[in-house]
């Protein structure tokens, strides 16, 4: 799969990375660890050490909070979307589950090949990483947008419960990502 994968084809998929370069694309499927899930395996676990960003290529993989007496689902993902980058970034333990909910296909950066690819083509990662700033940076403004509106919490329809995952959910990305 990978290995036959094109620039053209890996700039089809993933759209928002449409600023890499053909060769570097090149550089980075060299990179990159595929790895299938069958629906129903864990991506990220909970209160596990996480260090991968995970690239879909194929298949739909959801992201959901737990607690000790429910499960709350925060959104899905699928093809050309990614999950896990702050782990790439700074390793970390996960808050979050990530779980395949279909088979799926999964082209994974980790921290140590990312730091090596950084030292080594400084054009690539910079790329990488102004993506990725700039979807951490509008997760960032929609919670402080939602903290500062004054809804978070303010509407008796909103329980403690529900302003923190719709927290959580703009932290993360979901809501931009599905347009909620």
């Amino acid at each position: 799969m990978i290995q036959s994968m094109t620039p053209d084809e890996f700039k089809a998929c993933f759209k928002d990375l449409q600023g890499i370069k053909d060769e570097d694309i090149g550089v980075l499927l060299g990179t990159l660890e595929v790895k299938r899930y069958k629906a129903g395996t864990d991506v990220i676990a909970p209160g596990e050490h996480n260090s991968v960003l995970h690239l879909i290529h194929r298949g739909r993989l959801r992201v959901s909070l737990e607690s000790v007496d429910e499960c709350t689902v925060l959104g899905d993902f699928g093809p050309g979307q990614w999950v896990g980058e702050m782990g790439m970034i700074e390793p970390a333990t996960s808050a979050a589950q990530v779980i395949a909910i279909e088979d799926s296909d999964v082209l994974r950066l980790s921290h140590e090949a990312f730091m090596a690819l950084r030292r080594s083509n400084l054009e690539l990662t910079s790329v990488l990483l102004t993506v990725i700033s700039a979807s951490l940076a509008e997760r960032l403004r929609a919670t402080i947008n939602l903290v500062d509106s004054g809804r978070a919490g303010a509407e008796p329809a909103h329980t403690g419960r529900d302003w923190i995952t719709e927290v959580a959910r703009r932290l993360m990305g979901i809501a931009a990502r599905v347009g909620a």
